[in-house]
């Protein structure tokens, strides 16, 4: 169980639940030999003990159905079940399947390769749920597992920005755009009256959340909740990845329209959202252009970038150790801050761009899921 550098959570006192509600944890997974059997360990070692866990194999290839079918007939849990798909038809369906056979009034979502990392967990995301009647639906802070190598340690620099300063933010605005698959809670009345998880797009949590939100929802980001979960660890598999993410938010972007007309946060978020995408692309190409157009070297326009990019740095550098402060947790060194911002300050405006390319030419990017064989795909994440 992956507990290390993460600080104690405040446990909940159990006389602050009146009701012990039965969760349903539900957890899809496509050629997940490799990690299945540790997400289940993790559901199994929570506090909370009013839950079942709905494993959902999607038609692996591989030997997911097998060591979770091992796992299942070893572990004593009376609700421990196992389901599979006869056919390979994406994780929105996987879900699906999963919340057709949940019985619990709280439906947690849990990716085949994350786990929570304490054993309070699972009642600290949940417990908001319990106490206000108001709110439909949290999500959890997520951490890279492993990070023991470049990508990894990048990924960990731009998930702790992400969550601790965009979702901190749109939290407190109920604007949150995107809840993760990858650990969510949800009332599964309200996740119901959305028409569950939808295959319309390639980003079936960032839909489902737009469509909550259209349905006047409140969610909430759960900082003190902690789950592991493994990234990309090399260019190609990060670059597959972030090209279905985007593509699929920008259809979700699209779809979801609507949120222009809900209130006014709701609505300046949605639009911020869209603005980041087109500055995301148009900044590096007005940069390279006003290079091109500078009559000199270093001439005034070329020291105005340069005084702007060194800005940029420095602001971003602040903000980063915000975020990691908010986490609780050391500052990484200032040569990592510096390779992620450059990275992924080249990285997104290409992924961007892709994923718009993939839209007008009606291409889906296909998903392989981390760990997988070369050779396996799965239609929709």
């Amino acid at each position: 169980m992956a507990s290390r550098n993460i600080t104690p959570l405040t446990k909940i006192p159990a006389a602050k639940i009146r009701k012990y509600p039965l969760v349903s944890i539900i957890i899809p997974a496509f050629n997940e030999q490799t990690c299945i059997q540790s997400a289940i360990a993790s559901c199994l070692e929570c506090s909370y003990s009013n839950l079942e866990v709905i494993i959902v194999d999607d038609g692996s290839s591989d030997g997911t159905f097998a060591k979770a079918d091992a796992f299942v007939k070893k572990a004593t849990a009376p609700k421990l079940r196992l389901f599979k798909q006869p056919h390979n038809s994406g994780k929105a369906q996987a879900l699906n399947r999963g919340l057709n056979e949940a019985q619990g009034s709280i439906v947690v979502t849990l990716d085949a390769d994350t786990r929570f990392a304490d054993p309070e967990s699972l009642r600290q995301i949940i417990y908001p749920l319990l106490k206000d009647q108001e709110l439909s639906a949290t999500t959890a802070c997520l951490r890279v597992n492993r990070q023991n190598g470049l990508w990894s340690s990048l990924q960990d620099l731009e998930y702790t920005n992400v969550l601790q300063f965009i979702k901190r933010a749109q939290c407190k605005l109920n604007a949150i755009m995107i809840l993760p698959g990858a650990i969510s809670a949800f009332i599964l009345k309200d996740l119901r009256d959305t028409g569950n998880f939808s295959s319309e797009t390639l980003a079936e949590d960032a839909d489902l959340t737009m469509q909550l939100l259209a349905n006047g929802k409140k969610l909430r980001f759960i900082a003190d909740a902690v789950a592991f979960t493994d990234t990309p660890n090399t260019f190609r598999a990060l670059f597959r990845q972030r090209v279905r993410w985007r593509t699929g938010q920008l259809q979700c972007l699209v779809k979801h329209k609507s949120l222009l007309r809900s209130n006014l946060l709701q609505a300046l978020v949605y639009l911020d959202t869209i603005i980041a995408n087109i500055a995301s692309l148009l900044s590096p190409i007005i940069l390279f252009a006003l290079f091109l157009i500078s009559p000199n070297w270093p001439g005034p326009i070329a020291q105005t970038i340069i005084l702007v990019l060194i800005g940029f740095l420095a602001v971003s550098w602040g903000a980063t150790a915000i975020c990691y402060r908010f986490d609780n947790r050391n500052l990484p060194p200032l040569r990592n801050i510096i390779l992620y911002m450059t990275f992924f300050s080249i990285f997104n405006p290409a992924i961007t761009l892709i994923s718009i390319v993939y839209l007008l030419l009606s291409k889906k990017p296909r998903w392989k899921p981390i760990g997988a064989s070369r050779r396996t795909h799965q239609v929709n994440d």
